[in-house]
């Protein structure tokens, strides 16, 4: 977990050098995608956030990469849970961060989550319905409730 408001100016600085070269290079769909939903390779979150949490795998471990998204899954649940707001973040580059802040071969980071009061007053994007995503027995079945 950082608090310290230098290490975060630090890991801001660092991604959004690297998200300055991954958005230079983004066309087509993708970029239409990140440009309808606000998205550029400022990350002020990463300095206004009060705590940000940097989510690592031990990359030796069986599966550690899917136990640590698993892990990641019900900390967004307890945090929605407390009222607190948070982005699920991974930098373009996240071997450029971990080297920033000294991780020992052998981790790797997954994400950083921001944790705080949510500044943003966009409502959330609306959920699938179930039938929508999910089907019965063989791909195309629909579920029926």
């Amino acid at each position: 977990m950082v608090t310290d408001p230098q290490i975060k100016m630090r890991i801001r600085k660092v991604c959004e050098h690297v998200e300055r070269q991954f958005y230079s290079t983004v066309k087509g769909e993708l970029k239409e995608w990140l440009l309808s939903r606000g998205l550029s390779w400022r990350k002020p979150f990463l300095e206004d956030a009060p705590i940000l949490v940097l989510v690592l795998s031990q990359t030796k471990a069986p599966y550690s990469s899917e136990s640590v998204w698993l892990a990641t899954g019900y900390i967004l649940l307890a945090l929605e849970e407390l009222g607190l707001g948070t982005v699920t973040y991974t930098p373009s580059d996240a071997e450029v961060v971990a080297d920033e802040l000294n991780v020992p071969n052998g981790f790797s980071l997954e994400a950083i989550l921001p944790i705080g009061i949510s500044a943003d007053e966009k409502p959330k994007e609306p959920r699938l319905e179930l039938e929508e995503v999910t089907y019965m027995d063989s791909w195309g079945t629909q579920l029926t409730r």
